[in-house]
């Protein structure tokens, strides 16, 4: 079994936006941002697509020690562009 981390979205969202990531939150964390009494293990959220972008988000999970964590990784039909900074599913 994989090994589970505590997510800490405050450190996330700090690192992403020292960075200069431009992003959406979505799914249960974007939900809890609103009010929604809603858990979550992980962290969604769609980064702008640019190539200047993905350059600071990859600069951003690195120092976050984030792993790539994808359908498209597993073999499975779906494009590479999920990751995993909170606990495996």
């Amino acid at each position: 079994m994989a090994e589970v981390f505590p997510l800490d979205r405050d450190r996330i969202i700090e690192c992403l936006d020292r960075f200069g990531v431009d992003y959406l939150l979505v799914g249960g964390i974007g939900a809890q941002l609103h009010g929604a009494v809603r858990p979550t293990l992980d962290f969604d959220s769609l980064p702008s697509m640019s190539k200047e972008n993905l350059g600071r988000l990859a600069e951003a999970m690195r120092e976050l020690n984030a792993r790539l964590r994808s359908a498209w990784a597993r073999g499975e039909e779906s494009s590479p562009t999920a990751s995993c900074l909170g606990a495996p599913r």
